[in-house]
């Protein structure tokens, strides 16, 4: 599979294996884009994550994390949309997916952190932050566990059945 329709292609759809992996290989990717492009500017004294107490974020480091965090999110979201298409949706279903995933991100890191304050844990930050988890988790079992239509359907030939016949 090419690289870049694998990545960027909107078009026909993957199974799980390749879902998962190239989810993964995203996410990878990003972290180390984000890692080297920090120990650089790092290295310069300029790091977003270590700005002086009279500088200003620079700008162009910024600018590069933002490019690279678009360019995962486009990658992703191509990911979801011919990954629900496996199973026969429509691929608005993969964004409405791929939304849910990080408001769910977002919900849960909003307040997750309240747990590990001076007073201890506390129960009812947990039952705040429980709604982004089961979002999370229903999305993610919905687009990775099950097995997609078998057969071609209107998004495509079966990967499963492809993947089979380029094997032998």
């Amino acid at each position: 599979m090419n690289f870049l329709k694998l990545f960027f292609g909107f078009s026909g759809r993957v199974g799980r294996t390749i879902y998962w992996c190239g989810n993964l290989a995203s996410l990878l990717g990003l972290a180390t884009f984000f890692f080297v492009v920090d120990t650089i500017f790092l290295g310069l004294g300029t790091s977003i994550l270590m700005p002086g107490a009279n500088k200003a974020p620079n700008l162009v480091e910024l600018g590069l994390l933002s490019f690279a965090a678009a360019i995962c999110v486009v990658s992703m979201l191509s990911l979801h949309v011919r990954r629900i298409r496996d199973r026969g949706l429509s691929g608005w279903f993969g964004f409405a997916g791929l939304a849910l995933i990080y408001l769910s991100c977002y919900w849960v890191g909003r307040f997750l952190p309240g747990l590990f304050l001076a007073e201890g844990m506390r129960l009812y930050v947990l039952l705040l932050a429980s709604p982004g988890l089961v979002g999370l988790i229903i999305v993610l079992l919905q687009f990775g566990m099950p097995r997609g239509q078998a057969g071609p359907n209107r998004f495509g030939p079966d990967p499963l059945e492809q993947e089979a016949n380029s094997v032998t």
